[in-house]
């Protein structure tokens, strides 16, 4: 994690907000509470020249994408997708 918070501290003008985005992604998809995150990375994020609130909406953003692409497709759309061959 510390690797990943030098990355983000790094980023030039132009790719804070993205780099900060993905490093957040990553985090979550290892599993890393929001909470947590936010300790590893606002304060690489700051650094990088990147506001407070800025901050907050991306890693809020990037949880979000990340419990997105985790998640099981919904129970509903798969029983349609198993009975779609029925009265063929």
């Amino acid at each position: 994690m510390e690797r990943l918070a030098d990355w983000v501290a790094g980023l030039a003008e132009g790719n804070r907000n993205a780099g900060l985005f993905w490093a957040a992604c990553r985090l979550a998809e290892a599993g890393l509470p929001e909470p947590d995150t936010f300790g590893v990375l606002e304060p690489a994020a700051t650094a990088a020249g990147l506001e407070s609130r800025e901050i907050a909406a991306t890693i809020r953003s990037a949880h979000r994408a990340a419990r997105i692409a985790v998640e099981p497709d919904d129970p509903v759309s798969q029983g349609a997708r198993s009975l779609s061959g029925i009265g063929r």
